[in-house]
C-alpha cells in the first residue's frame, strides 16, 4: 500500500470536477473539503477534523465524538470500483477477525456511505483510537536530520513489540501483514515509563509502546508455490501490495518448487527463506535506527510493556 504523508494546512479546492490533476488530485480536494462535517460511523456521531496523511485513496482524519468528546482517527478509504469495495470491507473484516491485541489497532466502528466524490464511489469509513506520537518513520527521519540514532533499546523493545503483534497476525489471524514498515509503526510514548535511571520524561528516554496499523496489503499467513506461474503470480502481487524498502526476501523471487511463503521471511513448512530476517529483519536494519549505544544492561527486557 502506499505510504501515507502527513499533510499541513492549506488551501483546498472547491471539488465541483476533477479538473487539473486527475480523478485522484480531484478526490484529494473533495475529502479535504469534509474537513468540519459530521457523519454517522455505527452508533456514533463523528466530527470530522483536519486530514492527517494519505495514501493512494485512503484518507485519515483526525476526528471527535460528538456524545463523548473523545479525540478518535477516521480513515476513509474512497471506494469508485467494485473491487476496491471489496478491498477495503476485506480490511474492515480484518480487523473484525483479529480482535484484540495490545499491539494491533483496534476497529471502533465502521461504516459504508455514498462518497461526496460523486460517480456512484462509497466510501468506507474506519473509526480507531488517535495516536499522537507520529510513525517510525517520523522518528527515524528526525533522529536522521541531526545525524543522530534510535537507541538500541528503543529498536529492541519496538521490534519484540511488532513480533509479539505479528505472531497473532499469523497464529489466531493466519493473515501476513505483507507491508511492515516504519510508516506502518505507530509510537505512543504517554504510557510508557521511561527508564529508572533516566531524569528526563521524553520520548528519547522511553520505550514507547508500539501498534502496527494497516490491513491494507494483507493475505493468507501462507501461500504455496506449486509450479512457476505460481511464483511469479505471487511476484506481481507482491510488487503491487509490498513496498519495495522493505520487502521480505523471498518475495523477490518466490521458491516454485512446491514449497511456500508466508511473506514475512520464513517458508511456509518453517524453513529460512533468506538471512534478512524477512520484514522484519529489514526493518531493524533501517540505517538511522542503528546506534552504538549496545543495550548491555541485564535488567532490560525488550518484551516488557
Amino acid at each position: 500500500m502506499a505510504e501515507f504523508q502527513r499533510i499541513g494546512d492549506g488551501p483546498g479546492g472547491d471539488g465541483a470536477s476533477p479538473g487539473e490533476g486527475g480523478i485522484l488530485s480531484w478526490a484529494t480536494r473533495v475529502v479535504r473539503s469534509m474537513c468540519c462535517g459530521t457523519v454517522t460511523v455505527g452508533p456514533r456521531v463523528i466530527l470530522v477534523g483536519r486530514l492527517l496523511g494519505e495514501g493512494g485513496y485512503a484518507f485519515v482524519h483526525e476526528a471527535t465524538d460528538t456524545e463523548t468528546g473523545e479525540h478518535l482517527a477516521l480513515k476513509r478509504i474512497v471506494c469508485q470500483t467494485a473491487d476496491q469495495l471489496d478491498a477495503a470491507q476485506h480490511e474492515v473484516r480484518l480487523h473484525q477477525r483479529l480482535g484484540s491485541h495490545p499491539h494491533l489497532m483496534p476497529l471502533i466502528a465502521s461504516a459504508v456511505v455514498p462518497s461526496r466524490v460523486g460517480g456512484g464511489a462509497q466510501d468506507v469509513l474506519m473509526l480507531m483510537p488517535l495516536a499522537r506520537g507520529g510513525t517510525l518513520a517520523d522518528a527515524i527521519r528526525a533522529k536522521a536530520a541531526v545525524g543522530a540514532h534510535i537507541s538500541e533499546r528503543q529498536v529492541l523493545s519496538t521490534l519484540a513489540q511488532t513480533a509479539s503483534a505479528l505472531a497473532h497476525l499469523h497464529g489466531a489471524g493466519g493473515v501476513s501483514h505483507r507491508d511492515v514498515k516504519p510508516a506502518n509503526v505507530l509510537l505512543d510514548v504517554g504510557s510508557a515509563p521511561a527508564p529508572p535511571s533516566s531524569a528526563v520524561a521524553d520520548w528519547e528516554d522511553r520505550l514507547p509502546t508500539i501498534t502496527l496499523i494497516d490491513y491494507g496489503s494483507a493475505g493468507p499467513a501462507a501461500v504455496r508455490c506449486c509450479s512457476r506461474s505460481d511464483a511469479l503470480r505471487l511476484q506481481d502481487e507482491a510488487s503491487r501490495q509490498c513496498s519495495m524498502a522493505y520487502r521480505a526476501p523471498e518475495l523477490w523471487e518466490p521458491p516454485s518448487d512446491g514449497g511456500g511463503s508466508n511473506g514475512n521471511g520464513r517458508g511456509a513448512a518453517g524453513g529460512s527463506a533468506g538471512d534478512g530476517g524477512g520484514s522484519v529483519g529489514v526493518l531493524a536494519s533501517e540505517p538511522a535506527a542503528r546506534g552504538s549505544d549496545a543495550a548491555d544492561d541485564d535488567d532490560f527486557n525488550p518484551f516488557a510493556g
